[in-house]
């Protein structure tokens, strides 16, 4: 494929037609890769051991290792946040210009935010990983896997809700019944919410 930017990893610009192995000196001396995802005109591998690596255009920080200002030909370690040292990387996955990662049920992303497309409540770029946002619908709900397109990336949690504080309830017709779920972390235990003609009723 096309080489520019070093996207390809072989430490040259040069695009070929047949395969060629990315540099396994430097950073990726006796490491054994597990995955690797291709973005817009750089690409991420992921370590067995859960370490992430970047290599090719790094205009807006997308290779992750706290520069914007040169693209790396050969692979980069990505920085790990202060907060996640120690812990592996479980999930992967590339945008156009930025990258996500899942550590320890926590999502970080980095590079192009122009479109608010790391989650974090800024439109500003990111050269590190910085945590996507909790404070709106996340919560605290652990983050299983990202998902990450041109601008705009989705999550999957393992958050399911389960039996109200309040466990029956009604209110006359129209109204809007809010319902507060205990336990966030635990799984759904056969719980409705039954809408009747004249009332909204339990039980919940």
């Amino acid at each position: 494929g096309a080489g520019g930017a070093g996207r390809l990893g072989y430490n040259s610009t040069t695009g070929t037609t047949e395969p060629v192995a990315v540099y396994t000196a430097g950073v990726l001396t006796n490491v054994a890769i597990a995955a690797i995802s291709v973005g817009g005109n750089f690409s991420c591998a992921l370590s067995e051991v859960g370490v992430t690596y970047g290599w090719g255009n790094q205009g807006d920080g997308q290779l992750g290792n706290g520069t914007s200002s040169d693209n790396s030909l050969v692979p980069v370690a990505t920085t790990i946040p202060s907060i996640a040292i120690g812990q592996p990387v479980t999930s992967l996955t590339l945008g156009q210009k930025s990258a996500c990662q899942v550590v320890d049920a926590v999502a970080y992303c980095w590079g192009d935010n122009s479109s608010g497309q790391l989650g974090n409540g800024t439109t500003t770029d990111a050269s590190v990983p910085t945590a996507v946002d909790t404070t709106g619908i996340l919560g605290t709900a652990p983050v299983l896997k990202f998902g990450v397109g041109g601008k705009s990336a989705v999550g999957i949690t393992s958050q399911a809700p389960v039996a109200p504080v309040t466990p029956t309830g009604s209110a006359p017709s129209g109204s809007t019944i809010t319902v507060t779920w205990a336990d966030p972390g635990s799984a759904v235990t056969g719980y409705q919410v039954q809408i009747a003609t004249a009332s909204a009723s339990g039980p919940f």
